[in-house]
């Protein structure tokens, strides 16, 4: 056994070595995630509205100012005018994973982070680009947000029912108070 291993030391290691490789990058990828802290604040987004409503000359949409949410007018309204949202809001609850649909009186009595990033950690991101390993595998789908933290990634879903354009979600902040 020994005189086989000294002859094939060559076919051992071309043989190991891809397993090795294999484990690292599990290790490398999945080990973070498991570690990594539960998300702790909630988010407020606005979904943009794909309807007559962009089309009217009389509209409106969001900003925080002080934590909180408001209504700026995007153009300009005639005398008698009702302005009309361009974004629907929604609260994408971290702990089951669930959106839900709210007014802008419920969402201005929100307190807001509009900070990038967490008080938590994490932060907001769309996978805008090739997410494989080593840039060979993977896919370049711009359909999926995630929540990061570090090199932790995870996967969320954010509802879009509102508009095909799921790339242009509108971070408005981090649900700091109810």
């Amino acid at each position: 056994m020994k005189y086989w291993l000294k002859n094939n030391v060559a076919l051992l290691i071309a043989l190991t070595l891809p397993v090795i490789l294999i484990v690292a990058i599990v290790f490398v990828v999945y080990v973070p995630r498991v570690f990594a802290p539960e998300p702790q604040y909630d988010l407020l987004y606005g979904v943009p509205y794909d309807g007559p409503r962009v089309m009217g000359h009389c509209s409106f949409g969001y900003e925080v100012l002080d934590g909180v949410l408001e209504q700026r007018i995007t153009n300009s309204c005639d005398e008698g005018d009702e302005p009309e949202a361009l974004y629907d809001l929604f609260v994408h609850r971290v702990a089951d994973g669930e959106n839900e649909s709210i007014s802008f009186d419920e969402a201005r009595q929100l307190t807001l982070d509009e900070n990038v990033e967490a008080p938590d950690g994490y932060s907001l991101v769309h996978n805008s680009n090739h997410r494989g390993i080593f840039e060979l595998f993977g896919t370049s789908g711009g359909r999926t947000w995630y929540l990061e933290h570090g090199v932790a990634r995870r996967s969320i879903e954010l509802d879009r029912s509102a508009s095909p354009y799921y790339y242009n979600i509108q971070f408005y902040g981090w649900i700091i108070n109810e």
